[in-house]
């Protein structure tokens, strides 16, 4: 492990310079971030209860897959630098987020909701789910959950787990113990990491139909799942843009794209 945080960047340039965030430090600018979104058109467009807990589920979860990548280090000597590559983060990431929202509907289902709600938790979590499995690519999804095979993950150590767990006790507001009681047991455990990410594609191949099921059933899904989508992309993007970004580099075209959304969303 590079540090005694969990990172969700990393990099060391051939001079030397290090840039690097930490999971904690990134979802707090993106819940900042989240606050400016919610005051756009797109947003407000939503008519539909408990939208922003749900926005808030996929803004918290969507990177917690890459405490398994904390090894993943890449030297390319050619470039000389060094990296930490997060291939794939968004499948375990998924798989991790639906052991979530698989609790808390239990629990608001059982609090005695109506006929109507209970339809708008099962399109809020699709597009909650929607938004985490695509905030970094559009297709390809069952090519790239070939390759997680060959990618260096690992299980936590028992200090990553408990930074882990503080982090979701301050961030998330849940314990770890409270999603699943063989939670600890899969971040920890040596054995059979093979057997758990077959089982992680599996699940996230399910979760990738039914998502498109639902999509695909109506205009308003797709404007719902479209808009929870947009709202993770902006956020992230702009939190990277602090935390990761060299002062000197030129801004991205996909950048600037991100950024034209202050420009006009707040006045369509």
């Amino acid at each position: 492990m590079i540090s005694s945080n969990i990172l969700t960047f990393y990099k060391k340039d051939k001079n030397g310079k290090i840039i690097m965030e930490t999971l904690k430090d990134h979802i707090h600018l993106c819940l900042e971030f989240f606050k400016k979104f919610k005051e756009t058109k797109f947003w407000k467009l939503i008519n539909i209860d408990l939208k922003e807990k749900y926005a808030e589920f996929a803004i918290t979860y969507h990177d917690v897959g890459k405490i398994f990548y904390q090894n993943n280090l890449i030297k390319d000597k050619e470039k000389g630098i060094e990296y930490l590559s997060f291939k794939g983060h968004e499948f375990i990431s998924t798989w991790m987020l639906n052991r979530v929202l698989e609790k808390f509907n239990k629990e608001l289902i059982l609090s005695g909701i109506d006929k109507r709600t209970i339809e708008d938790i099962k399109l809020l979590s699709k597009s909650t789910q929607f938004a985490v499995l695509y905030h970094h690519h559009a297709m390809g999804i069952k090519e790239r959950l070939k390759e997680l095979d060959m990618i260096n993950i690992r299980e936590l150590t028992e200090e990553e787990y408990q930074i882990l767990s503080k982090d979701f006790s301050s961030i998330y507001k849940i314990k770890l113990e409270e999603i699943d009681s063989a939670f600890k047991n899969f971040l920890c455990n040596k054995n059979d990491m093979n057997k758990k990410l077959k089982d992680i594609k599996s699940e996230v191949e399910n979760i990738n139909s039914e998502i498109w099921r639902i999509y695909q059933s109506s205009p308003f899904n797709k404007k719902v799942m479209l808009t929870f989508l947009l709202a993770l992309v902006y956020v992230d993007y702009k939190a990277s843009q602090i935390s990761r970004s060299h002062p000197e580099e030129t801004p991205s075209f996909f950048i600037n794209v991100i950024n034209e959304i202050d420009n006009y969303a707040y006045n369509l």
